[in-house]
Parts: C-alpha cells; structure tokens; sequence
C-alpha cells in the first residue's frame, strides 16, 4: 500500500508551534443611530449578525514576529432577514483586537502566516466577542452569545470562495 507524499508545507505546518505574545484593543466603536426610539419599539432582541475578518502584517521590531488583527462586526436586525430581504440595523458595532505572535519551528514565511491566521485568531476570539458582546449590551440591546469559530475550517473556506470569485 502506498502512501500519498505530504507537500513540505503541510509537513511543516505540523510542527510548528505558536508563540504567544502581547494582545490589545485597537479600537471600539458601536453606532445606534435611533436611539433612544429604537430602544423604546424594540419588541424582542435583535437578530445578531457578526463579520469576522483579519489583517496580518510582520511586526517590524521583533524578528520572525507578527501582528495579527482580528475585525469582528456585528449588525443587530429587528428580526433574521429573509433571503434578499434589506434590513436597516439597529445597531452597528466594531471590535479591532490584536495580538502579537510568534512561530517556533522551520516552514516557508506562506506556511508561517497561513498557521498564525488559522491559530492565533482563536486566542484573539473570545476576548473580542466578550468587547463587542459588552459594547452591544451597555447600548441598551440584549444579545446572545455567538458560539466560537473554528477558524482553521473558517479561513479556509473564505479562502475557497475567493478563489471561487476571482474565476
């Protein structure tokens, strides 16, 4: 029985090891452009969309170190919209969280920064969901708890389908 052969990157990709570094918020903003009306009418808890996206830059003072920046927006809609159906938000809120990591272990700089986006934004999630959550709670709204994100499977199908797209 033969074995199909790994690429060098997927090899290397398993032994690396991330190092954790410093975290910090960027930037917290949310927008209630009704208020206090919105608040008054408001008949039952608003349907919680989140976009998550990232950002990712080498930090320029620590060798072999990067920046990674996880976006999370939410957008509360009076009700779940209806497939093509435009619902003006409630609410709008941003959260920028960073981080700071490192790679221990040999692979290409595209092997290194594909392992960081896919690990690093799981240790960046929680406390940037716990900003947004506080930030849309202390506006008046009740919000539920999103559930985490396996970003691995996450970042790889965005990556699918913006390959899809440039087809």
């Amino acid at each position: 029985m033969t074995k199909n052969p790994q690429s060098s990157d997927s090899k290397a990709a398993t032994a690396l090891k991330l190092d954790l570094g410093s975290q910090y918020l960027c930037h917290a903003t949310i927008d209630v452009p009704n208020t206090p009306e919105v608040l008054r009418t408001l008949k039952a808890p608003p349907h919680l969309h989140l976009v998550v996206d990232k950002s990712m830059r080498e930090a320029s003072d620590v060798e072999g170190a990067y920046e990674l920046r996880l976006v999370v927006r939410a957008f509360g809609y009076p009700h779940a919209p209806k497939e093509g159906e435009k619902l003006q938000p409630l609410y709008q809120a941003a959260v920028v969280y960073a981080g700071l990591f490192g790679v221990v272990g040999k692979a290409s700089s595209e092997a290194r920064e594909k392992f960081i986006a896919q690990e690093a934004a799981g240790y960046l999630f929680p406390t940037a969901r716990n900003i947004l959550l506080d930030l849309v709670r202390e506006s008046g709204f009740s919000v539920n708890n999103p559930q985490p994100i396996d970003f691995r499977t996450f970042w790889e199908k965005n990556e699918e389908a913006g390959k899809a797209e440039k087809k």
